[in-house]
């Protein structure tokens, strides 16, 4: 199984965005900052430890490996290397790679976990992810037709998520069902030292609860719609 002979790679350091709110990356390196390795330097570690090991299935574990996948792609079939891989990618590389993601799907690609954090405009800014709901839309409706299987990750809980953006989110979530019920990772904002919102006053804030009053009738009122909302467990699963 891929389980038995998996490995997970390090292809870069850094993030060609760095500058989610949530995240340590941008303040780290002080900015938006991308290392790549050589193409070469990546298919000699896996050709290494395939001879090694035997190596059926791989992760590319950092965020920016589009920005290199068709060299990486082309040198593993300049080896003859048989392997299925999993990437990590935002949503507006989805966009614009969308040439690279059609070349690796025809060579090895079967996963992608891509970044969505939210689907509400307004949360999407203050994480700082530079998207929108539509091109979340667009990039899931575009990998669904290439047939890549994804896994989406979903910061649902913060300080500053309404209780219609939670329902908001829900109800997306659900339509996810249209994209062919995709794996969901959905958390809780969680604050990472020397992020943006570290910094904010939000960690006093979240750790005193002094932010939105969920016992209020509104998140009664959402508890209630998505408890009314069928099969959302078989969906989500």
């Amino acid at each position: 199984t891929f389980e038995d002979k998996s490995i997970s790679i390090t292809s870069s350091t850094g993030c060609p965005w760095g500058k989610c709110t949530f995240c340590s990356i941008g303040t780290f390196y002080n900015g938006p900052y991308h290392a790549m390795r050589s193409a070469k330097s990546i298919l000699d570690e896996i050709e290494f430890l395939d001879k090694k090991e035997g190596v059926e299935f791989i992760l590319f574990s950092e965020d920016g490996i589009l920005y290199r996948l068709d060299e990486i792609i082309d040198e593993k079939k300049k080896r003859n290397l048989d392997f299925k891989f999993v990437i990590n990618a935002r949503i507006d590389e989805v966009l614009r790679f969308k040439g690279s993601l059609s070349y690796a799907k025809e060579n090895g690609l079967v996963t992608m976990f891509v970044g969505v954090e939210n689907f509400s405009n307004r949360i999407l800014k203050i994480y700082g992810k530079g998207i929108t709901n539509d091109q979340i839309v667009e990039a899931l409706n575009f990998l669904d037709e290439l047939g890549i299987h994804k896994s989406l990750g979903l910061i649902q809980f913060s300080p500053w998520v309404t209780p219609e953006e939670l329902l908001y989110n829900i109800r997306m979530i659900l339509n996810c069902a249209v994209w062919k019920g995709p794996n969901l990772y959905a958390i809780d904002l969680l604050l990472i030292k020397h992020s943006v919102l570290f910094y904010s006053g939000t960690e006093l804030q979240m750790r005193y609860g002094k932010h939105l009053d969920y016992e209020n009738e509104s998140i009664k009122r959402t508890v209630d719609e998505i408890e009314s909302v069928k099969n959302i467990g078989s969906i989500a699963a």
